[in-house]
């Protein structure tokens, strides 16, 4: 009866161990040196590229505060010529200034009928 035994790559048959597949990888120190070399250029780009991504970023960032504070002051500005103008005295004056004046006497109507169309 024959018996197969693997050991390591190496198959041992009828007694004697037959030569199998030796696969080792063998690299010389230029060729090492080359591989190290390219690694460290990947990171240095990779390392690179990210920072500059940041950089960009907080670029923008920096823009868009600047226009934020802008519109914000902007809108303040807004905001206190309709306070302006919405003042009675402003109302007043401004009725003045075109020539109106306050009326003599008042009357109100008295009608059940809507005056807008329906």
């Amino acid at each position: 009866m024959a018996h197969l035994i693997l050991t390591r790559g190496r198959s041992y048959r009828h007694g004697k161990f037959m030569p199998g597949l030796d696969l080792r990888l063998q690299i010389g120190k230029i060729t090492m040196s080359l591989m190290v070399i390219l690694i460290l250029v990947a990171v240095s780009f990779s390392y690179l590229s990210i920072s500059n991504k940041q950089v960009t970023q907080g670029y923008k960032i920096n823009e868009l505060k600047i226009q934020k504070n802008k519109l914000m002051l902007e809108g303040d500005k807004i905001v206190t010529q309709v306070d302006e103008a919405t003042a009675i005295v402003n109302i007043e004056k401004q009725a003045i200034a075109q020539g109106m004046r306050q009326p003599s006497y008042l009357t109100y109507l008295d009608s059940d009928k809507s005056v807008a169309k329906k």
